[in-house]
This record gives structure tokens, sequence and C-alpha cells, in this order.
């Protein structure tokens, strides 16, 4: 059987994950997390990269 990838990241749930997993990882590298500041204040702004 071929899956696609979307399937084999299981779905919307599984690719939020790992966005989340990056950004949070974003946010607590200090070499990056400048960049993400502005988001982690307005969790709105945040809530878009996912949409």
């Amino acid at each position: 059987m071929n899956r696609t990838l979307f399937e084999r990241l299981e779905g919307r749930e599984g690719i939020a994950k790992i966005g989340n997993d990056a950004v949070e990882n974003h946010m607590n590298n200090p070499g990056v997390s400048t960049r993400f500041l502005p988001c982690k204040e307005n969790q709105e702004d945040l809530a878009v990269i996912f949409k």
C-alpha cells in the first residue's frame, strides 16, 4: 500500500505536533528566539503559523 506523506505524518494532528515542536525549539534557542518573541507575546500571531 502506498501512503501519502500526509498519511505517514499522521495527518493534521501529526503535522501540528511537528510544527509545535519546531516552534518550541526555536523559542528555547537563544540564537533564533528573538525572531519568535513577538509571536510569543501575541499568541494569535503564533496561531497563524499553523493555518
